[in-house]
């Protein structure tokens, strides 16, 4: 008797990925820019550094969080209010605040996508899944930096940043949509 085996690609593990996919070519396109833009205000190295500090500290605080969706859905929220705050800031203070804010969303989207990832998945395809989902996202966000650098260099500074925010806050109302499980989707273990 054969066994019927559950796809990989299920549609829902397309949207995970497509969402995921184009949140690291957003988050590419600006995160090596951010010191340049820095500097570009007036921040010394040894601030530049301490915002980067911050940004490692601060999620610590917020590792537990209840839901796939909600940590998901909180944490980029987090991250476009942190760059709506970068492009307006102007003083240190600002700054370090933005550094705390992108820290704990990427705390909270990471975890909450791997274990979403876990559940819509069969247990013999998580591996695959997983390394499928990195390595996607890694090859497709490969020309993220250049695609912000052109961005700053052609328009202005702030353009590589405004990209990004603007598709987060249009992917938020998918994800809280879309990546709500039903009680009886979960894969079984087998």
């Amino acid at each position: 008797m054969e066994v019927k085996r559950a796809p990989l690609l299920t549609r829902r593990l397309l949207l995970f990925m497509g969402t995921m996919i184009l949140a690291n070519i957003a988050g590419y396109m600006y995160s090596p820019l951010l010191p340049l833009y820095l500097q570009e205000l007036g921040a010394n190295v040894g601030q530049v550094g301490l915002f980067f500090t911050l940004g490692a500290i601060a999620p610590l605080a917020f590792k537990i969080f209840k839901g796939e969706r909600v940590g998901i859905v909180a944490g980029f929220f987090l991250i476009a209010v942190a760059i709506a705050v970068f492009l307006q800031s102007r003083v240190f203070a600002g700054f370090a605040v933005v550094w705390a804010l992108f820290g704990i969303g990427e705390a909270l989207i990471g975890p909450a996508y791997n274990a979403l990832i876990s559940k819509v998945v069969p247990l013999h395809l998580r591996g695959t899944a997983f390394g499928l989902v990195s390595t996607s996202i890694g090859l497709i966000s490969l020309p993220a930096p250049y695609i912000g650098a052109v961005l700053w260099e052609r328009f202005a500074p702030q353009v590589p940043f405004y990209v990004p925010l603007v598709a987060t806050l249009l992917m938020l109302p998918v994800m809280w949509v879309k990546f709500k499980l039903p009680a009886d989707e979960s894969p079984q273990a087998n």
